[in-house]
C-alpha cells in the first residue's frame, strides 16, 4: 500500500483510517483501469462520508453509555452488562445471583 501515514494530532482515528482506505480504493481503481467496475468517485465519497458519520455517532453513543454505566452502583452495572452485553436472560441472571426474576427485572428496568 506504500507509505504509511501517521495519525495527525487531534484527528479522530476513524477519519484517519477512512482516509487511508479511500486512498487505497482509488489507487486500486487507477491500477485496474478499464478492468475495474465503473464506480462513480462522487458515490464513493458519499459512501465513505456516510460510513464515517455513522462510525463517529456510534463512538459518541458508546462513550455516553460508558459514562452512564460508570455512575451506577457496581451491582447494577454487573446486572446490566450480563443482560445486554452477554445477552443473558433475566432468568439466567436471577439464578446466577440467587435473586428472584422479578428483582432482577426491576433492577435492570429501573436503570435504563
Amino acid at each position: 500500500m506504500g507509505e504509511v501515514r501517521h495519525l495527525p494530532a487531534g484527528e479522530s482515528f476513524a477519519r484517519w483510517a477512512f482516509g487511508i482506505a479511500r486512498f487505497a480504493v482509488l489507487k486500486h481503481r487507477e491500477k485496474q483501469g478499464r478492468k475495474s467496475v465503473a464506480l462513480n468517485e462522487e458515490l464513493l465519497d458519499m459512501v465513505a462520508e456516510e460510513t464515517l458519520e455513522t462510525s463517529e455517532t456510534a463512538d459518541l453513543l458508546s462513550e455516553g453509555l460508558r459514562t452512564c454505566l460508570e455512575k451506577l452502583p457496581p451491582w447494577n452495572r454487573v446486572m446490566l452488562r450480563q443482560r445486554f452485553e452477554a445477552g443473558k436472560s433475566v432468568k439466567e441472571i436471577a439464578h446466577e445471583l440467587n435473586r428472584t426474576e422479578s428483582a432482577v427485572y426491576q433492577d435492570t428496568q429501573q436503570h435504563l
